[in-house]
C-alpha cells in the first residue's frame, strides 16, 4: 500500500497471496476481483471449509492509514485486525484444500508430492 502511494499508482485495491502455495487456483482471483462491486466492505478473505485464509485477500487502499496506525499500536495478527475493521468472507468449495496448501514442513512437502502424482 505504501509502495502504491509512493509511486503514485492509481490503484484502489491490492490482492495478497502467499508465495508458498503452489497449487493455488488462479481462477479464484476472478472470484474475488468483483467482490467490491457487490459489497460495502473494504476487506475480503477466502475461506474453505471452516478455515478463513487471511493471507488470500483483497484489500482496499482506504484501509492503509487505519492499518498503519494499528500496526504502530502493536496490532500484528491479521485475523484480529480484520475482525476489528470488518471483512467479508468468500466461500470456496475446496474439499481437497490443495488451493491453500502451504509448504512449510516436511509433512507439507510430502502432501504436495502426493498432489503432483
Amino acid at each position: 500500500m505504501e509502495w502504491i502511494k509512493r509511486n503514485k499508482k492509481n490503484y484502489n485495491w491490492i490482492a495478497t497471496f502467499p508465495c508458498d502455495t503452489p497449487f493455488f487456483d488462479e481462477n479464484l482471483i476472478e472470484k474475488i476481483k468483483n467482490c467490491p462491486n457487490n459489497s460495502s466492505k473494504r476487506l475480503f478473505f477466502l475461506k474453505s471449509g471452516n478455515r478463513r485464509h487471511n493471507i488470500f485477500g483483497l484489500w482496499s487502499l482506504e484501509l492503509k492509514d487505519i492499518l498503519l496506525k494499528d500496526i504502530n499500536k502493536g496490532h500484528r495478527k491479521v485475523e484480529e485486525w480484520a475482525n476489528k475493521v470488518g471483512s467479508e468472507i468468500i466461500e470456496i468449495n475446496d474439499e481437497s484444500d490443495y488451493n491453500f496448501l502451504n509448504i512449510n514442513t516436511k509433512e507439507d512437502l510430502e502432501k504436495a508430492k502426493k498432489k503432483i502424482k
